[in-house]
Formats: C-alpha cells, structure tokens, sequence
C-alpha cells in the first residue's frame, strides 16, 4: 500500500508540475501524453513501436487528480489493494528500461469495488507516462504454474 501510495504521489506531482511549469507541460505535449489539457489513453502498437492515441475519450487534468485524490482515500482501507509488487528481482543492474509490477486489488468490499473502477480510468491513460510507468488491464488466461499442472495431468 506504501509503494502505490508513493507512485499516486508521483503522478500527482507531475500533474500539478504540468499545471504550474510551462516547459514541464511542453515536454508531455511533445512525448504526447497531453493533448488540450487532457491525457489521452494510449495503445501500444508492436509494429510501429510507440504509443499510439486509442479513440476512448481522453482523461482532463481535473479528472485525473481526483482519480488520484479518490484512490489515495480508498487504499488505506483493509482488504483494498492486494499485492503491488515488481515481477522481477530489482537489482542495481537492471538490464531493461522498463520493470513490470502488478497490482492486484480485492474484491470483498465497497472501498475495493470504488478503487477497481477508478484504476480502470488509468489504465492507458497518458497520466501515469508522467512517473514513467504504464498501466494495463492482465490479460485473462492460465498462470505458467496452472499451465505447467495442467500438461502434467493431460500426459498422465
């Protein structure tokens, strides 16, 4: 909870150093995660290697630090955010420039179910490229030890 509070943070202050700061504000115009005061939800595309504006409706200033505000009320309650965590061992030597977390949140109360649907307003929105980070929905389908299980059993 400590560590998604922190990147909340993060992303808070770029988004009010974008409001407060031209040349701040510049810069995520060119890296085009702002466009007319608001954060477009970006999509990968593996063929042109970038991100590439998805048509959803963009996410304004306004809505992103009150989706920001409401997730930093909502975490501090019991049975809210899961595991957030890197998937690999973070070492001095990293070899890539980009380290994959997960985040798994509950689904037992109200707090839970409120945070669940705010995250999604984030996922591929242009405001979490403002603490170099990208949020993506898991795709559905069988963890590798449940794969791993699953060929045992049909070898059998």
């Amino acid at each position: 909870t400590v560590l998604f509070s922190s990147w909340l943070t993060a992303i808070k202050y770029r988004i009010e150093e974008i409001q407060t700061k031209p040349d701040v504000k510049d810069q995520a115009v060119r890296m085009g995660i702002l466009e007319n005061e608001q954060f477009p939800y970006l999509q990968w595309n593996p063929d042109e290697g970038e991100h590439q504006k998805d048509p959803q409706d963009p996410l304004s200033i306004k809505d992103a630090i009150q989706v920001v505000d409401q997730l930093h009320q909502l975490i501090v309650h019991p049975n809210v955010v899961g595991r957030f965590h890197p998937l690999r061992k973070l070492t001095s030597d990293m070899q890539s420039d980009v380290i994959p977390w997960t985040l798994e949140t509950q689904n037992r109360t109200q707090e839970s179910q409120m945070t669940y649907q705010l995250i999604g307003r984030m996922i591929r929105s242009g405001c979490t490229h403002l603490a170099a980070s990208a949020l993506r929905p898991s795709k559905l389908g069988r963890s590798p030890l449940a794969t791993a299980v699953d060929k045992m059993i049909q070898e059998l």
